[in-house]
């Protein structure tokens, strides 16, 4: 058993052996959480703000080698931004296909679970993490808390049983 093994491991010099997945831009604050086993991972998007997403991905130690988008896709569907900013060909990496990726079955892209659309503003997702505690009422147990910097405000995701799914989005209002 054990952890998968780590793709880009190669030894000296190719492959820089401590990437373990790719294709994030500036992720902004990135949490575990046990109890969902996943690694949630807050990243903002680029700067066409008429297309731009700030997206949040989830990882774990089974997605050795997965590529989350960047600088080809962001948002939920993956849209195309990549604008002729990269020279590489996006035919060249994994592919979008609308799901977390599963490398143990061939499937190195991996869709975030969530987007916050730019609108043509400026947008800064500053993630949060899965609240466990005991301050809040039970409801907010397993929520998703994050915040957005540049529109000043914190909000939660309710997130399905397994932590994979986002089923809403809401305003934080303690009472």
């Amino acid at each position: 058993d054990g952890f998968a093994a780590n793709p880009f491991i190669d030894g000296p010099g190719g492959n820089d052996d401590s990437v373990w997945a790719y294709g994030l831009r500036n992720p902004f604050r990135a949490r575990w959480d046990e109890e969902y086993g996943q690694f949630y991972i807050a990243e903002v998007g680029g700067n066409q703000q008429l297309i731009a997403h700030d997206d949040l991905h989830i990882g774990g130690l089974d997605q050795p080698g997965v590529f989350y988008g960047w600088p080809f896709y962001e948002g939920t569907p993956d849209t195309y931004v990549n604008a002729g900013q990269s020279t590489d060909d996006p035919n060249a990496f994994p592919l979008p296909d609308g799901d977390i990726g599963d490398p143990a079955n061939g499937d190195f892209y991996s869709t975030p679970i969530w987007s916050l659309d730019h609108q043509g503003q400026s947008a800064s997702l500053t993630g949060g993490e899965v609240y466990r505690g005991d301050v809040f009422p039970d409801e907010w147990d397993g929520v998703y808390f994050y915040g957005d910097y540049t529109r000043d405000y914190i909000r939660y995701l309710v997130l399905d049983d397994t932590g994979t799914q986002v089923l809403g989005d809401f305003a934080f209002k303690p009472s």
